[in-house]
């Protein structure tokens, strides 16, 4: 709250006592004007206090949700490595049922057939770790907007496409 003064002396009053009588007037009204509003600069002051502690509070909330994003990311990453240790487990075990059955088909002692299920099964191995791949980079893209990063506007095209439309 302030406290303004003011008058104004006016030279119209014909005893110098109703001058002094005026000028007082004036200023009592301005008091009053400040000293009685009703309650209204208190309500004011705590509308803004509320208003700040809702500001205050949405930013936490908002902080927290970010923490969780950034949490459940990690964690989907860590989930999709370990299944990805997993595959390139199962790739492994099909390299070498590949090559066992290749050697067991040229040594006579089968048919081709065990050669292209081995075959087929490589490849089904390499192809769900090259989808486990991607995922992981979806993941990571979903990391990096959970920790606000624009990473989108300095992507660059790569030279080989430059002259294609």
């Amino acid at each position: 709250p302030s406290l303004t003064l003011s008058g104004a002396l006016s030279f119209s009053a014909g005893e110098p006592s109703a001058l002094l009588d005026n000028l007082l007037t004036s200023i009592g009204a301005s008091l009053a004007g400040v000293l009685f509003d009703g309650g209204a600069q208190r309500a004011e002051v705590l509308r803004n206090k509320a208003m700040l502690e809702e500001m205050v509070a949405n930013y936490g909330q908002q902080w927290l949700q970010a923490i969780l994003e950034v949490e459940n990311a990690l964690a989907l990453e860590r989930e999709h490595r370990e299944a990805m240790d997993i595959q390139r487990l199962q790739l492994e075990t099909a390299q070498k049922a590949l090559r066992e059955a290749q050697a067991r088909y040229i040594e006579g002692l089968t048919d081709y057939i065990p050669v292209l299920v081995s075959m087929s099964s490589v490849h089904a191995s390499q192809q769900a770790l090259l989808t486990s791949d991607r995922q992981l980079l979806s993941h990571r893209v979903q990391l990096c907007r959970a920790l606000g990063g624009h990473w989108a506007a300095t992507l660059q095209r790569p030279a080989a496409l430059e002259d294609s439309p």
